[in-house]
């Protein structure tokens, strides 16, 4: 060490490198706190939600809108259904395009009713979803 140094310049450089020191620590806990909610957490989507598991014993996009809505008192929102339809598998590639044909089937099927932006009301029919 230069003899430079005064005693006030090393008690300083010891105080930077303490502070220093801390941060690291908080940082390393919350990084092992994160590794300890993941490794506890599921990871089935099902496992955090039942309506998933429902969702993916159905055929179709259009049969887990009607299922969704039965589970919602005939209330959808269209990216709601669209994150649980791909979290269920029913839908490949990305979420955007999932959540695009999910609000084109509830616009234009004749079944759904719009009640405010995205969001849709099942219509009554008696007619069996395919």
């Amino acid at each position: 060490m230069p003899a430079s140094h005064t005693r006030n310049d090393l008690l300083a450089m010891i105080a930077r490198w303490r502070a220093e020191i801390d941060e690291l620590e908080r940082k390393i806990a919350v990084c092992t706190e994160a590794l300890r909610l993941y490794n506890e957490s599921p990871s089935d989507p099902a496992d955090i939600d039942p309506l998933i598991a429902i969702l993916s014993g159905c055929r179709t996009q259009r049969e887990a809108l009607h299922t969704i809505a039965r589970h919602n008192d005939g209330i959808v929102r269209a990216r709601d259904a669209a994150q649980l339809i791909y979290d269920a598998g029913l839908s490949r590639g990305k979420l955007s395009s999932v959540i695009s044909t999910t609000h084109n089937l509830l616009s234009y099927g004749y079944e759904w009713e719009r009640v405010a932006p995205g969001m849709f009301r099942l219509i009554e029919t008696d007619e069996a979803v395919e």
